[in-house]
């Protein structure tokens, strides 16, 4: 999916591409942010669940599952905020009159907060 936003044109100056190049762009790295982010939390996960193998109890392995958790609830609100950001959904690729988002500072503390993990 990355390469068909390049291939649209994405990481040009938008000055040179056409509304619909652009548009074509956008919507192919909307999808990307999800695949992304499952993939970031699978490796997170996959690291997690195999150090589960070395604590056979205690704190360790009470603190493994506590990232465990984590690591399954943050991507799922991070995709409930993606697609909940913006009425309509279409807004993100293409600018509508009636488009209403909410606050980007949420999303920059959790973008934070994601980073930090």
């Amino acid at each position: 999916m990355a390469a068909a936003a390049v291939s649209f044109g994405w990481g040009r100056y938008s000055y040179y591409l056409t509304p619909s190049q652009l548009e074509q762009a956008l919507k192919c790295l909307f999808v990307v942010v999800f695949f992304w982010i499952i993939a970031v939390n699978s490796v997170r996960l996959s690291l997690a669940c195999s150090l589960l193998r070395y604590y056979d109890g205690g704190v360790g392995r009470m603190i493994l599952w506590v990232i465990i958790t984590m690591q399954i609830l943050v991507p799922i609100g991070c995709i409930v905020y993606l697609v909940g950001q913006c009425r309509p959904l279409h807004s993100f690729w293409k600018p509508a009159e009636t488009e209403s988002c909410w606050s980007l500072r949420p999303q920059i503390i959790s973008s934070w907060v994601f980073a930090c993990e």
